[in-house]
């Protein structure tokens, strides 16, 4: 057993915390990617139908994940008055295609309750480097003293050459393993040394929450919705089934004999056609029909579930229900006011990470973040432009300074660097058009007359 708090101790037991929630993990990935095995179904269910509705699944944890994460856009960051540190942050988050990867880590923390970013410098010339990482693979512990200090961090993989391995981050230094018969043995990687120093003093991973607790730490989105999805997917079946069987007029005859052929077997004497007519000479004969399985009672009851899975995770009824009208103005507003809510919260929470993310990178580059950083979204509101433009002038009455009319307009930073640029090209442009005028020319004063001469 290792000594507490050396780099095979932390390997130990953050690898054993990943092994831990392998299978709350995977259950949820099975879910959000609809490979989700048919449950409340007796076994006898199972067996008869099993191969016919073994690809049934009407899946909506991925649309209730994709409600939200669509309104989450990071535009860029702002650090108090420093602009060129702003500009310093988006050039890094550019350069490791974080508008792509931001997204996936947005709808991994969704789904999962948590993703996570790592970000390392790998050369002295290098930018900064940020990967994103799956729950699976990463974990971090963190102070129990002081939740936003982070003591270590793993990173557990298997390697095709190397079996299982191993990332420890801790604050002073990074140690690479790989398991071995004895336990944890150094890997050495490109013959670089080991450990490699951490002189920035920080554990370089940082977790992205999703409703993080003080008991349970992270929440996955569609965790509580997963017991009526599997309902869902029963209902489907059974009406699959009664589709089958039971949705059409069967026929049914009484006092009718049945016809054998020369090998003793029955003949069935009635075809159904446009062009043919069933009769028969006994007049004690009786046919009628059953009536067809009514499988409106399955949809009502699908709907009522996917209303109970809309109250419940604020998604908007017409992102799940097709009711032939979809709202809009007002009602729209109102219908998707509880998302609204929920992605501006999901904005404070990942934005906290992002921040942490950019402050670690900029640390990296030798610009050490004092004041506060702030994480600049997209609007993630639903509104016409016209009714935008229109609140955003009447705002400028008020005499609103120009640079903040740009921002509630949703122009990004960036954006707002070239109108300030372009202004002042415009404003150049037009005092070189103007001609110069100055005060008209005076002219010269006439010389005072020679006073007369006294005789």
């Amino acid at each position: 057993m290792p000594e507490p708090y050396t780099p095979t101790w932390w390997a130990d037991r953050l690898t054993k915390k990943l092994n831990q929630r392998r299978l709350k993990l995977d259950r949820l990935e099975t879910y959000y990617a609809g490979r989700t095995p048919l449950a409340y179904a007796t076994s006898r269910f199972r067996m008869e139908f099993g191969t016919m509705l073994a690809a049934i699944n009407d899946n909506w944890c991925q649309l209730v994940v994709s409600a939200v994460e669509e309104r989450l856009n990071v535009e860029g960051f702002r650090l108090g008055d420093d602009e060129s540190a702003d500009a310093d942050a988006w050039r890094i988050w550019q350069a490791n295609n974080m508008d792509e990867d931001s997204q996936i880590a947005h709808i991994e923390a969704l789904k999962l309750g948590e993703a996570h970013a790592i970000v390392w410098k790998p050369t002295p010339d290098a930018l900064p480097v940020i990967t994103i990482e799956h729950p699976m693979h990463v974990c971090v512990e963190l102070d129990p003293e002081n939740r936003s200090k982070r003591l270590a961090a793993v990173k557990a993989w298997k390697d095709e050459v190397h079996g299982q391995c191993a990332t420890v981050f801790l604050p002073d230094g990074i140690w690479k393993f790989r398991k071995g018969r004895g336990g944890w043995e150094p890997r050495l990687v490109d013959g670089e040394e080991w450990p490699i120093p951490n002189e920035w003093g920080v554990v370089p991973v940082v977790p992205i929450p999703n409703r993080p607790g003080l008991l349970e730490e992270t929440c996955s989105e569609i965790e509580n919705i997963l017991s009526k999805q599997d309902m869902i997917n029963k209902l489907m079946a059974d009406m699959i089934v009664a589709a089958e069987y039971g949705a059409f007029r069967q026929r049914w005859a009484t006092g009718v004999e049945i016809p054998k052929g020369a090998d003793g077997n029955e003949i069935e004497g009635f075809d159904s056609a446009v062009d043919r007519l069933w009769h028969v000479s006994d007049p004690a004969a009786k046919f009628g029909e059953f009536e067809q399985t009514d499988l409106k009672i399955y949809v009502s009851a699908i709907e009522m579930l996917v209303q109970h899975i809309a109250s419940q995770t604020a998604t908007p009824p017409h992102y799940l229900l097709s009711t032939g009208v979809l709202p809009s103005g007002e009602s729209l507003r109102a219908a998707e006011a509880p998302l609204v809510a929920k992605a501006r919260r999901k904005q404070r929470v990942f934005g906290g990470a992002w921040e942490e993310v950019i402050r670690i990178a900029l640390l990296m580059e030798g610009r050490e973040v004092v004041g506060q950083v702030a994480t600049v979204w997209a609007d993630p509101e639903s509104r016409t432009e016209s009714e935008h433009v229109d609140a955003v002038m009447k705002m400028k009455s008020l005499d609103v300074p120009t640079q903040q009319l740009w921002e509630l307009l949703g122009f990004t930073p960036q954006q707002i660097d070239r109108f300030k640029s372009m202004r002042l090209d415009d404003s150049l442009a037009q005092l070189l058009a103007t001609p110069a005028t100055g005060p008209a020319p005076t002219s010269a004063p006439s010389p005072m007359p020679e006073p007369a001469a006294v005789s």
